[in-house]
């Protein structure tokens, strides 16, 4: 353990009243009542700052550990239970969550939308803790003494969403399966609760892929939660629906984070691999003074100016969650977040699975084949070539360009033509016929007056066995850039 946690804490009267007569329990009793109105989102701002601020020793104490995930599973249970009007999707069905509620549904209720919201703060703020000493993860994903049996389904968050549902009664044990069905649920939600949602995922894979011991919590994001392969089927799913014949451009809204985000995608090249090595040798995030806060705080010169930001500040997430993502740029948000996983991921397990789901799954199943039709499709296949430019544009993680170079270009990155060595048929030539295959420089015609000059029954060693072993998709690639009739593929991205 670090050495600033093994010390012994220092705090005030204040805090030691809270502790030993456990003020937060009570503070999570007065939000279950929600008396008066509105007391539950205020008790859970409360807890968003006080997590913010305390000393991270502080955090294993039952006094405050258990409060806190008691006020996260009332929220969820809260926003789980809202009425809800079914959007983007067919009412009913087992489609009908498939990308989360957050994407398929809008809650009726005002106090249920900013709720949500609030929780998903909490939790990036707790991560945010978290991410300064991971070994304190074990506090939120401690499941070494039972296994998750996930139900046989199709799709991922619906076998998450199952398990999660199963041990939400469990008082102590299973926080790790609420607090990632929380994120998994609002991840293409819109507005300020989706990027929150986003850069919650991506603090949860940061904070568990860290610490030394690291397989066993690997393992739950990769084999019990499966978030890389929830993204893949995602991005399967919207590519289905998405244009095809005509490429449709993203809304310059559908922003992946919010502007607090200081991830690897907010930094330039350079200070984003500094900021890596950085992480990986145990970087402290900046501490908050809570004294300077609280002196903000009161020197504010009127109640009614605060109340009419926060006003304000809900009216905005109110106004977002009554919209919807596009099919486009959810897409999209999908290839950015699992782009920002592998970029933050320092786990050699969670960067090989990304790949593998990449390759192995949607660029295999649904890149390929449109890359690969025929001349009467050729506007999917131009429509499927602005949509890579756009991704390729948007990828930072050099693992997430290798798989898809690797499913574009073929693993073996040779010339499409490789050069003949003209020792190879002094036997099977006269020197005349040599001597005159010698002074043709185009290729093409070189190899079809070989062919022709060949013995009867002799082996073929030209190009066409050169040509036969060529990557079909970069062949189809070339092919398409060798056009002169004006509707030749623009690769220069590429």
């Amino acid at each position: 353990i670090d050495e600033a946690l093994a010390q012994p804490l220092e705090f005030g009267a204040c805090m030691e009243y809270l502790l030993q007569y456990h003020v937060l329990s009570d503070l999570v009793d007065l939000a279950e009542r929600d008396v008066p109105r509105g007391m539950r989102k205020y008790v859970v701002r409360f807890f968003d700052y006080f997590t913010s601020v305390i000393p991270l020793g502080l955090l294993p104490e039952s006094a405050i550990r258990l409060p806190l995930v008691a006020i996260m599973r009332q929220c969820l249970q809260i926003v789980e239970t809202s009425p809800r009007t079914v959007v983007n999707g067919p009412v009913g069905g087992p489609t009908e969550h498939r990308l989360g509620r957050g994407y398929h549904s809008i809650m009726n209720e005002r106090a249920a939308v900013v709720l949500c919201h609030d929780l998903l703060q909490l939790i990036v703020t707790l991560f945010t803790r978290l991410r300064e000493h991971s070994s304190m993860v074990y506090l939120f994903f401690d499941w070494t003494n039972g296994e998750m049996v996930a139900s046989n389904s199709e799709l991922a968050v619906a076998a998450l969403r199952s398990a999660s549902s199963e041990y939400t009664a469990h008082s102590v044990r299973g926080h790790e399966l609420f607090i990632v069905h929380t994120i998994v649920e609002y991840l293409l939600a819109p507005g300020a609760t989706g990027q929150l949602a986003r850069e919650a995922l991506v603090l949860v894979v940061q904070v568990l892929a860290a610490p030394e011991d690291a397989e066993r919590f690997v393992a739950f994001l990769l084999d019990q939660a499966r978030v890389v392969e929830v993204l893949v089927e995602h991005m399967s799913y919207l590519h289905a629906q998405m244009p095809m014949f005509r490429p449709v451009p993203r809304t310059p809204a559908s922003a992946v984070f919010g502007d607090a985000y200081a991830g690897p995608r907010r930094m330039a090249p350079l200070d984003r691999r500094v900021q890596n090595e950085r992480d990986i040798k145990g970087g402290r995030a900046q501490r908050v003074d809570i004294g300077a806060r609280l002196r903000h705080l009161l020197a504010q010169p009127s109640l009614l100016r605060a109340r009419a930001a926060q006003d304000q500040r809900e009216s905005r997430i109110l106004a977002a969650a009554r919209t919807a993502l596009e099919h486009v740029d959810a897409f999209f948000v999908c290839w950015e977040l699992l782009d920002e996983i592998a970029a933050v991921a320092h786990n050699e397990h969670v960067l090989r699975v990304v790949q593998s789901q990449l390759m192995n799954g949607f660029l295999r199943t649904h890149v390929e084949p449109a890359l690969l039709t025929s001349a009467a499709a050729r506007n999917q296949a131009l429509t499927m070539v602005s949509y890579l430019t756009d991704m390729i544009t948007a990828t930072h993680s050099t693992h997430v360009l290798d798989a898809l170079f690797v499913v574009l270009l073929g693993p073996d990155l040779t010339p499409e033509r490789a050069p003949q060595p003209t020792v190879e048929r002094p036997s099977m030539l006269s020197p005349e016929d040599q001597q005159m295959l010698d002074m043709i420089e185009d290729d093409a015609l070189r190899a079809e007056a070989a062919q022709l000059l060949m013995p009867p029954g002799s082996t073929n060693f030209g190009s066409d066995a050169a040509a036969s072993e060529i990557h079909p998709v970069r062949a189809a690639l070339v092919s398409w850039l060798t056009l002169d009739d004006g509707t030749h593929l623009s690769l220069n991205t590429l």
